[in-house]
């Protein structure tokens, strides 16, 4: 993509054709953002929904702060307020949620990797399609904070600023999420390697 900052001034200027450089570029990435909280059916409805709304307060916009994360909290509240009416009931934490909380340094990797990595290496397990399969299954249950902070980091390597930003919380509280995520993953993981069972 050429630069962004002509793009969003060329935009801003009427200019139809910068205007949908911009969307093409964060399509998938805003896609993403509003799949887990409204579902995949309801992602691409959200998406557009944002770009009308990005489109009409576009010309408000000042150069401060990133683009991209002023792009994914329209996404994100457009998403919420469906997701409210909809009604939709909110997944709950689950108690078993601290339990693992020593796997983790405050680097985010593990302390200790899954108990059976040492005989046949990540590789190797994650080569396995069930593993695989099991794992994009832990992620769609997750709850759905988790799911999108989780999603925005490893996924799209998004620093813990720009999702506190885009989420609307603090850096401690995406940092909290991001760690609980991890450890259902991990504990889902470790679970399916000791039992076979997802």
């Amino acid at each position: 993509m050429k630069d962004e900052t002509l793009l969003i001034q060329q935009a801003k200027g009427g200019d139809a054709k910068a205007f949908s450089v911009l969307v093409r570029h964060y399509y998938h990435l805003m896609r993403f953002v509003a799949a887990p909280i409204v579902g995949e059916s309801n992602a691409d409805e959200i998406v557009q929904e944002a770009w009308l709304t990005v489109h009409q307060k576009l010309a408000e916009w000042k150069d401060r702060g990133s683009f991209k994360a002023w792009l994914l909290t329209i996404t994100a509240n457009e998403a919420k307020s469906l997701y409210r009416k909809q009604k939709r009931e909110v997944l709950s934490e689950s108690p078993e949620e601290n339990l693992m909380a020593e796997r983790f340094q405050e680097d985010g990797h593990w302390r200790q990797p899954p108990s059976i990595w040492h005989i046949e290496g990540p590789e190797a397990l994650l080569n396995k399609q069930e593993l695989m399969d099991c794992l994009n299954h832990k992620i769609t249950v997750l709850p759905e904070k988790q799911r999108i902070v989780f999603g925005l980091k490893d996924f799209s390597q998004f620093s813990l600023d720009e999702i506190a930003e885009c989420m609307g919380e603090t850096s401690a509280n995406v940092r909290v999420l991001l760690h609980r995520a991890r450890t259902r993953l991990y504990a889902g993981i470790e679970r399916f390697q000791e039992t076979g069972i997802c």
